[in-house]
Parts: C-alpha cells; structure tokens; sequence
C-alpha cells in the first residue's frame, strides 16, 4: 500500500504541478496588470494632461515672443522712417554755392516781415565741413529793431527754405528808447 500512495502521491503531485506554475503565473500577471491599471495607468495619466499643458505654455511662450518680436521690428521700422524722413529734410534744405542770392534774399525778406531795420549783410567765406561733404557758410548781419521784432525774427528763421541756423549773436542798447542792435552771425549749410 504504500507503494501504492508513493507512487499516487507523486502522480498527483505532478498532475497540480503545472496547474500551481499556471495559477502563479496568473495571479502575476493579475498583480502586475491590477497595479499597473491601479498605479501606473493615472501616472500615464497625469503625465499625459501635464504635456499637454507644457505644450499649450510653450505655444503662448511663442506666441508672446513673435508678438515682441513684431512689435520690437515696427518699431524700428518706424524709427528707420523717421530717420530716412529727417535726413530728406536735411537734404532738400541743403543750398548749391551758386544758389547763395537765394538765401541772401530769403534773409532780406525774413528782417522785413519781422519789421526790423537791415543795417548790412554779408556773407563770409565758408568754415567748417559737416559730415565730410557739406561746409557751413557764416553770413554776418546786424540789425535794428524791438526785442520782439527780434524775436519774430528768430522764429521765421526756423521756417526758411534753406538752413539759416543762428551761430552766435550779441545784443546792445540802440540810440532810440526800446530799440537794440542786433550784431549776429547765421550760417547756412552748403554743397
């Protein structure tokens, strides 16, 4: 008999053996699936909601950054604009030497309009270069009139056709009560 039982116990045995490693197995893959579904699954999850939001920050990062980027390029487009405007401006007052009585007679209308006395006029020879193509020429005047003719003057020089750009001036009591003489120098700028 006990032979008998050696020999069914062995059988027995390796008739659940495989049926044990089958169970094990299962019970392992549910354990692995049951913790992966459990923990990993809400990780992937959550992992995946915060690329997504990495994503739509770094779209509103570029978006933002372009948005400087155009902004900063209008802005120096306009600057670049207003650059190119005033050296036109620069350009189109420049006088040719040979256009000198132009200017001479522009100052001669200038003292009568600002209703101040011409005692002289004269243009001096030319100085300094200004942007190594360009030479201011000095015109000395002296005139007579109010403090406020002198003044109206100064303002409607701004308005001239040409540079008439006041280099230095001096002030002195005239002869007449309320009157002054009017020593200045005024340079044009010349080809």
């Amino acid at each position: 008999m006990n032979s008998y039982l050696t020999n069914n116990s062995t059988l027995f045995r390796d008739m659940f053996k495989p049926a044990w490693l089958i169970i094990a197995i299962f019970l392992y893959t549910s354990t692995i699936v049951l913790s992966n579904y459990i923990f990993i699954k809400p990780q992937l999850k959550q992992y995946e909601i915060l690329d997504e939001k990495k994503s739509r920050v770094e779209a509103i990062y570029h978006q933002i950054d372009l948005t400087d980027v155009h902004e900063k390029i209008e802005i120096l487009e306009s600057q670049l604009q207003t650059h190119r405007n005033q050296q036109q401006l620069f350009a189109e007052k420049i006088l040719d030497r040979q256009d000198l009585p132009l200017v001479l007679g522009e100052l001669n209308h200038i003292v009568e309009a600002s209703k101040l006395t011409l005692n002289y006029i004269d243009p001096l020879p030319p100085s300094a270069k200004i942007l190594k193509k360009y030479q201011k020429l000095p015109i000395s005047l002296r005139l007579n009139g109010k403090y406020s003719y002198f003044l109206e003057f100064l303002k409607r020089l701004e308005d001239a056709s040409y540079w008439l750009l006041v280099d230095n001036y001096d002030i002195n009591p005239s002869k007449n009560i309320g009157e002054y003489t009017f020593a200045l120098t005024i340079y044009t700028i010349i080809r």
